[in-house]
């Protein structure tokens, strides 16, 4: 299975009919500010700018381009993973999976699924959230979701060929 390059109209069209999870009154895909630095837009079912009392909540991203990112090569799942600050949409500042698992296509598109230990236990001491981030005609989009339904929800959003394998090593996220 290949990897065809999108416009990200096209992605956030998919990640508008995705069946929303867990919700007992669904709200509609609305865009917000976006949570990370450089992320040219910001959209989901959930309110991004407060906290969740449990995260991670889904949400899709579009950004220009990677430039001065450190992650341009889409190769390296333990610097994207930390470069993927985008705070309250995870539901967590800092945290360390030792066993993450990633796989990429160089260039073409990242996946990262991660088991965080927390460091603010607030919440919980784990958090299980998965991270994409793949080429659009127009920039890049990226995708954060609960881990659970990954498999399932980024190749809907993306075009990713879901990996039959992945690569493991100890994945840091936070500030």
């Amino acid at each position: 299975m290949s990897f065809a390059l999108r416009p990200f109209a096209a992605c956030l069209a998919a990640f508008e009919a995705l069946e929303p999870l867990k919700a007992k009154k669904p709200r509609p895909v609305t865009r917000q500010d976006a949570t990370h630095h450089a992320a040219s837009g910001a959209w989901s079912r959930h309110d991004l700018s407060k906290f969740p009392r449990s995260g991670p909540q889904e949400s899709l991203y579009q950004f220009a381009d990677l430039e001065y990112s450190g992650i341009e090569g889409l190769d390296d799942g333990p610097r994207f993973v930390q470069w993927a600050n985008f705070g309250n949409a995870v539901g967590t500042w800092n945290a360390v999976d030792n066993d993450g698992s990633w796989q990429c296509a160089p260039g073409e598109w990242i996946v990262a699924l991660c088991e965080l230990g927390r460091d603010d236990d607030d919440f919980g001491n784990t958090l299980d959230v998965a991270f994409a981030c793949w080429r659009v005609e127009d920039g890049y989009g990226v995708m954060i979701t609960p881990y659970g339904g990954a498999a399932t929800r980024i190749p809907a959003v993306s075009g990713i060929p879901w990996p039959e394998e992945l690569k493991t090593s100890r994945l840091w996220y936070g500030e």
